[in-house]
């Protein structure tokens, strides 16, 4: 097909202020992506929006079953179980306890918004 650009499981985007450092979670407008290498803000960067990884969560009191959406949290760079202030990102692909420092979250590659 001749309209056809790429298969979109990984993005080529601009680094926002501050610059994106490899296998780390940001938004990027309304795009949740996970840098594949590091680039210094206003750089073109790969951001992948979908796959599992195996990223930060609040790791005090904060629990994870599977199949529980992963709420991403801008300001602390980690995910959490509360949806106001944050996005919808991904679902929990194994169980993570209270004091586990990262969570398995498959992204699920769409468009988010921060709940309310």
């Amino acid at each position: 097909m001749k309209n056809f650009i790429q298969e979109g499981k990984c993005v080529q985007l601009t680094a926002p202020g501050g610059g994106v450092t490899s296998g780390t979670g940001y938004i990027v407008g309304g795009l949740f992506v996970v840098a594949s290498h590091d680039a210094d803000a206003t750089e073109k960067f790969v951001g992948c929006t979908e796959g599992i990884y195996s990223l930060p969560k609040e790791a005090t009191t904060v629990t994870f079953a599977e199949g529980e959406i992963c709420y991403w949290d801008v300001a602390d760079a980690e995910f959490n179980d509360s949806a106001s202030g944050n996005y919808a990102v991904g679902t929990c692909v194994e169980a993570a306890g209270a004091t586990d420092a990262t969570v398995k979250v498959k992204l699920v590659g769409t468009a988010v918004a921060a709940g309310a």
